[in-house]
């Protein structure tokens, strides 16, 4: 329950950074990180794979958005913690056994690292 509760407090953070700008959208983002990475404290891949995975990919997709509001080396380390991110999603959701979120995770996946190409 607790897992699950810091997993939806990052949803629900993420969601209010959505609706904000500046540095009170970056602070909101920066709580949902820390409630996501509180959440894989309990939600290991081993003891919960498709939970873990799920908040991976809430991860992924925060720190994504986090690097939207920065620059230079901090933009590209939070575009690789969000890579990783992914990544470990990824290790769950397999093309054979959950399409569906691999799919997603994979559309994910392919921002994150396009937004790593010098171009973007």
């Amino acid at each position: 329950a607790y897992a699950t509760t810091q997993n939806n407090l990052g949803n629900a953070l993420g969601d209010q950074a959505g609706v904000l700008g500046g540095e009170a959208r970056a602070d909101k983002l920066a709580e949902a990180v820390a409630a996501y990475r509180e959440a894989l404290r309990v939600r290991t891949f081993d003891a919960a794979p498709a939970d873990y995975a799920m908040t991976q990919n809430n991860l992924g997709t925060a720190l994504r958005d986090q690097a939207g509001a920065l620059a230079g080396e901090a933009r590209a380390d939070e575009l690789a913690e969000a890579v990783a991110a992914y990544r470990e999603a990824l290790r769950v959701y397999t093309r054979e056994h959950f399409p569906h979120f691999h799919e997603i995770v994979s559309n994910n996946l392919e921002r994150a690292e396009a937004a790593l190409l010098p171009d973007s």
